[in-house]
């Protein structure tokens, strides 16, 4: 998939319950369907921000971005999934609605999802 460059202010920026930050950006001028399905299509894909405000990307530092071999370090699939048992288990107990420790709450969760695995491969 090629580069996303698109001329864009940013809107807002939030701390989620795992401490990272939910960005928003919103375009500054209208996007054609085919633009729409572009970002669609990268959808829950890592990648890499590079954000330059007040200003655009010459057709040069584009190329260099590109060409940087940047690697994004983030979450696996695994420590996102930890991450969101965590989240539901904090809720729940600030609410009273679990007495679970947090490792009691995360086994639980755990063996679960693994039962719902058996199920399916046996299906």
């Amino acid at each position: 998939m090629k580069a996303i460059v698109r001329r864009v202010t940013l809107h807002k920026a939030s701390r989620r319950a795992d401490d990272s930050v939910a960005i928003t950006f919103i375009t500054d001028t209208e996007q054609s369907s085919k633009q729409l399905t572009e970002l669609d299509e990268a959808r829950k894909q890592g990648g890499a921000l590079y954000f330059k405000p007040n200003g655009i990307l010459n057709e040069e530092e584009a190329k260099a971005i590109d060409n940087a071999g940047i690697k994004p370090e983030g979450k696996s699939k695994s420590q996102q999934l930890r991450g969101a048992i965590w989240a539901t288990w904090k809720t729940k107990k600030g609410l009273g609605l679990t007495e679970l420790t947090e490792e009691q709450y995360y086994n639980a969760r755990m063996e679960h999802y693994k039962a719902m695995e058996r199920e399916e491969r046996e299906i």
